[in-house]
């Protein structure tokens, strides 16, 4: 290194200029500042390749499920589970935003639902309650002698919710569009077709005839056992969907 007033050459580290007595440290602190912004600046643009990256990936994965989505469903296995959990999570996440959205165009500005309360707290437990539904499926999947991996489950459940989040974005649209009718066809047809996803799921479950139960007992044992699990964590949703619906109709 250099002193930087009168260029002599100094030991790394030095504090002071031995010619000249300049102090040093200042510019060691200016360069340290300078390379933790630098190490800033890489680390973002990491982040924002990474999000990129995962987002082609996960368009990829919509597309080959939205065309083929039982045949897509049946070959894949937990190396696409990311691109499985976005569209669990968009599920839980759009499901309740439809009543959000159905909630405050329908009060026109006289009413403001909590989006805490309407959307962020039944989206965690939509979340919960979709991860016990892969457990059940699992839990099947072991009474038909499958040899199935619990994130193999979860990666083929969460393809074909991919259908269910499609419609749900549909129905979104023409909620905030307040053409409700369409909004809530195409919210009966979400909820449909995750019924019929769940039923896929375990029909795509590589079993044995003759081992194991019967896939229809599957079905018909994660339909009971969802059923029960459902009413167990969907009491909170129930109760806060009558509040908010009791405090929207005592303004009329």
């Amino acid at each position: 290194m250099s002193c930087p007033n009168c260029n002599t050459t100094l030991d790394q580290g030095a504090k002071f200029c031995t010619s000249c007595g300049h102090r040093l440290a200042a510019a060691e602190e200016v360069s340290a500042t300078s390379d933790s912004a630098a190490t800033t600046t890489i680390n973002h643009q990491q982040y924002l390749d990474q999000g990129k990256k995962i987002s082609k990936q996960y368009v990829t994965f919509a597309k080959q499920s939205l065309r083929n989505p039982f045949s897509s469903a049946t070959s894949l296995n937990s190396t696409n589970m990311i691109n499985a959990i976005i569209s669990i999570v968009l599920y839980a996440f759009l499901l309740p935003l439809f009543l959000y959205n159905a909630l405050s165009k329908m009060s026109m500005g006289f009413y403001s639902p909590s989006f805490g309360e309407i959307v962020i707290v039944p989206m965690f437990v939509s979340m919960i309650i979709l991860i016990g539904i892969t457990g059940i499926i699992f839990a099947v999947s072991k009474l038909m002698k499958v040899q199935i991996g619990f994130l193999d489950v979860l990666t083929r459940f969460g393809s074909l919710l991919t259908i269910p989040a499609a419609v749900l974005i549909l129905a979104n649209v023409f909620a905030v569009l307040s053409v409700m009718s369409f909004g809530v066809m195409l919210l009966v047809v979400s909820l449909i077709s995750y019924f019929v996803a769940i039923a896929a799921t375990i029909m795509s479950l590589p079993s044995q005839p003759g081992i194991g139960i019967d896939k229809f007992y599957g079905i018909l044992i994660t339909y009971l056992v969802m059923l029960i699990v459902t009413y167990m964590f969907g009491e909170s949703i129930v109760s806060d969907f009558i509040a908010e619906l009791t405090s929207f109709g005592s303004l009329f």
